[in-house]
């Protein structure tokens, strides 16, 4: 049975105290409360920030802080490493893959030729989605692309010649050409 758990939610700058049941550990966003969609990540590992405190690497290449502050925030399992251990394989919610955020630390290993509005790929029209662990990210070259993210939340984006915009793992999206349009995308891991 699920115990009663406060979350801090980010909240135009301030925090606030949201009341909500989930299981004793586990963490949402202020996204998936209202839209009920989180952007799910398995934590695959631990590292300590410069400050010494615990931040879960997520499957998406993000971090996030699992701190234990009392009576605020309680993860004593953060104190040990078998505690650590234990929470391997864990999802979270992650804010930064629902704001679409590209980890710093990935690089391009694949880039497509560029397509223009005749060309694209069928495949890159219609739903689809990158397999787990795999970013990419759309550049136009030429005119203007509508980028349309569906599940697990939803947004648009038009992108002009020189924008660019990230395409989270697992994410479901398509691209669709406004008029005529030079574009190519990158893989990162």
């Amino acid at each position: 049975m699920a115990a009663q758990c406060f979350y801090s939610c980010a909240l135009a700058g301030r925090t606030s105290i949201l009341p909500s049941i989930y299981p004793p550990g586990a963490h949402t966003t202020l996204s998936s409360l209202i839209n009920g969609n989180p952007m799910q990540r398995s934590i695959s590992g631990f590292y300590l920030d410069p400050e010494h405190h615990w931040v879960a690497q997520l499957d998406c290449y993000h971090g996030q802080h699992v701190r234990h502050q009392p009576p605020f925030v309680s993860r004593p399992w953060t104190q040990t490493h078998a505690g650590r251990e234990a929470m391997l394989g864990t999802m979270l919610d992650c804010l930064k893959c629902e704001r679409l955020e590209l980890p710093v630390q990935l690089s391009v290993y694949q880039t497509t030729p560029p397509f223009d509005e005749h060309s694209i790929p069928a495949g890159l029209l219609r739903e689809h989605a990158t397999k787990a662990g795999i970013w990419g990210r759309i550049q136009v070259d030429e005119g203007i692309l509508r980028y349309v993210v569906t599940a697990p939340f939803q947004t648009q984006r038009m992108l002009h010649a020189g924008d660019s915009a990230p395409i989270a793992p697992q994410v479901l999206h398509h691209i669709e050409p406004v008029g005529k349009v030079k574009v190519r995308v990158e893989f990162l891991r």
